[in-house]
């Protein structure tokens, strides 16, 4: 990790829950007293385009994007994106995150393209760092009772897999802050999901 710095890049399609994860994570380090940039490019999010959000929590970090291969983690909501996107993780020294369950752009579901398989994306993302995190992050939604949690699952995930330079703590109290009423308790119950499902495997 770059010495009082981390950078993360969320990727995923519109309705995710992409940008309030972001805006989750960058409470968080607001009340760890870090300085925090987020640059987000919506693209069609509302009729599920790609969209990504730039992280760099850290003094003197310059630029909101988070440059070519300096991404000390990445968190993908779509399997897809985490190939799209893969150019910013660190070789050797970053995390990869990814929610498995698929969401095809429009070739793949009429059959034009064939959607790679999960085994072929790993792969990929292997070649670059060797810490890479698959989890169906929308059957444990459903497990919680809510669908639209997953992005809670994902972000626990994250806090166990990587080196967040924030606490678990603030990450829950920015959840309770900016998860839709009525479903913080869920959103908690989903990142705990998530965060012991990592702990399991390292």
């Amino acid at each position: 990790m770059k010495h009082n710095s981390y950078d993360i890049v969320l990727s995923g399609v519109g309705g995710q829950g992409v940008l309030l994860t972001s805006l989750i994570i960058g409470q968080a380090v607001a009340e760890s007293g870090l300085e925090i940039q987020i640059a987000e490019t919506r693209g069609l999010a509302q009729r599920g385009g790609s969209v990504i959000c730039h992280i760099r929590i850290g003094d003197g970090q310059g630029s909101p994007l988070v440059p070519e291969g300096e991404a000390e983690a990445l968190v993908a909501f779509e399997p897809l994106e985490s190939i799209r996107y893969i150019r910013f993780l660190k070789p050797g020294d970053s995390v990869a995150v990814v929610n498995e369950h698929a969401t095809p752009p429009i070739m793949a579901r009429i059959g034009s393209d064939r959607y790679p398989s999960a085994e072929s994306l790993a792969e990929c993302l292997k070649q670059v760092t060797p810490c890479v995190y698959f989890i169906d992050a929308d059957a444990l939604a459903q497990q919680v009772g809510n669908a639209r949690v997953s992005n809670s699952i994902l972000l626990g995930a994250l806090a166990a897999a990587s080196e967040l330079p924030i606490s678990v703590d603030h990450l829950k109290r920015a959840i309770k802050t900016n998860a839709p009423k009525g479903t913080e308790l869920l959103n908690i119950e989903a990142f705990d999901r998530g965060y012991a499902l990592i702990k399991k495997r390292t």
